[in-house]
Order: C-alpha cells, then structure tokens, then sequence
C-alpha cells in the first residue's frame, strides 16, 4: 500500500512539474537586427565623429571696369540740383545692371554745366539703356537733364544717352530712362575682351580651389595621424 502511494505522489508531482522548453519565449529573443530606431544602439560616448574637411569654393573674381562718364545739364532755367543723384547701367543682356551715386556738391550739376566722372564698376558688358533719379533734396531739386556719355575706358567703347527732361524727385521706381546708343568703338570688341578676362578669372579661383583642397587634405591626413 505505501508503495502504491509513493508511485501516486511521484505520479502528481510529474503532472504538477512543469516541462522545461527546448526554446526560450519569444519575449526573451534578441532581434538579429533592430528594425526601428529606437531600437538602435547608440554610438559611444566616447566616439567623437571626425568632422570631413571643409570644400573650398573660392568664387571667380566679379569683372570690373573703368568709365568715363560725362553728365550734361541743361540750360532752362532753375535746371541745377543739388540732390543726391542716381544712375544705373543695363546691359543688352536685359540682365545685368549696376548702380552708382555720384557725388553731392553744390558745386556739381549746375545749370548748363559739363561734369566728368571716372568710375569703377563691375562689368555689365555692351550697354543698352541707362536710368537715373535723385533724392529730391536741396532746394529746387528738379533736375533738367540734357545727355549723359559713358565710355568703356580699356575697351574704347562709348555710348550717349539724351534725354532732354526734368527729373522729379524720387527713388528709382520713378526713374527716367534713356536708350544708350553706341557712338564709337567695337562692341564684339568688348566682348572678347570679357569672354578673356571671364576664363583667367575662372583659371585663377579652379587654381586657388585646388590649393585650398590640396591644404585640407593634409590637415585632415595630420589629424588622423595624431589620433
């Protein structure tokens, strides 16, 4: 009888005993690789990125360009100002322009007077029209304007403006406008001229360029060896 007992007992204890599994759970398996970024593991803190080398970007030098600009002013009466006036150069392209203030003295743009400029500007290349305004200060701002001539001075190319009319004050969206016409030189000229000095510039910033990523390969190569 005991012995049938203890073969009841061992019987319960094997129905009670839990199997082992051959497999762990499926919670407690590692993912092979993560798939979200939360689950990625983070660099180490003591892993400090090495910053890549900077990529010169040296620019071709902006064409410049000397004028001789002569501003006419007529012969009305009460044709002088003494504003502060603006003109600005717009290539045949339709899309260069550039701007200059000329000086403000009273003793400039006096009825029926003749004053010369030389200016250095960035080239726009073959002119077309020229705009001017002033700032409508000083007394009797109005400003009657006879012609302007502006001469390309390496390229020997000049071109004359006439207007003939009153400048009111303004900024430029109230500006007056003139064609500028060729009066001498050779305009294909000018240009060869430009398509020239447009490839040394470019020759010059390809060289600078290279310099500059020859000096950061060394830096970038003298870093990494002190690591």
């Amino acid at each position: 009888q005991s012995q049938s007992q203890s073969q009841s007992q061992s019987q319960s204890q094997r129905r009670i005993s839990p199997v082992p599994p051959s497999h762990p759970p499926p919670s407690l398996l590692q993912p092979s690789s993560p798939s979200t970024p939360s689950q990625r593991q983070s660099p180490s803190p003591n892993t400090t990125p090495r910053p890549s080398p900077p990529r010169p970007t040296i620019p071709p030098a902006t064409l410049m360009a000397d004028y001789n600009v002569a501003v006419f002013t007529g012969s009305k009466l009460g044709a002088g100002t003494d504003a502060l006036i603006t003109m600005e150069l717009l290539g045949k392209d339709g899309i260069s322009s550039v701007r200059h203030a000329f000086p403000q003295s009273k003793g400039l743009f006096e009825r029926g007077s003749e004053d010369r400029f030389l200016i250095r500007l960035p080239d726009p290349g073959p002119l077309g029209r020229i705009r001017i305004w002033h700032d409508g200060s000083g007394f009797g701002s109005d400003w009657f304007v006879n012609k302007i001539q502006v001469q390309h001075v390496a390229a020997e190319v000049k071109y004359e403006a006439v207007f003939d009319a009153w400048v009111k004050a303004g900024d430029e969206k109230r500006a007056t406008e003139a064609t500028l016409k060729l009066v001498s030189g050779d305009e294909e000229g000018l240009e060869r001229m430009r398509v020239e000095a447009k490839a040394k510039a470019l020759a010059a910033a390809n060289a600078a360029n290279a310099v500059a990523a020859a000096a950061a390969m060394v830096a970038a190569a003298k870093e990494k060896g002190r690591e």
